[in-house]
């Protein structure tokens, strides 16, 4: 009787063990998911702020062709 005592407690221990092993690797799955928006949203940042600002003439030609 001890020894089925003994083996449910290990296995329930085995099973709390790989719970808390998958819920870690969840969590580091979500920090890098976010580290790479963070990165992606810097990178499309700078490529906005990379561009020169348009002219009032370039601005009115944009307008003449009916892109802006």
């Amino acid at each position: 009787m001890i020894k089925y005592a003994i083996l449910i407690i290990l296995l329930m221990l085995c099973g709390w063990l790989i719970y808390q092993l998958g819920q870690k690797q969840c969590q580091t799955q979500i920090l890098t998911h976010q580290q790479e928006k963070t990165q992606n949203v810097s990178m499309q940042k700078a490529k906005i702020y990379a561009r020169p600002n348009a002219g009032r003439d370039a601005l009115l030609e944009l307008m003449q062709n009916n892109i802006l």
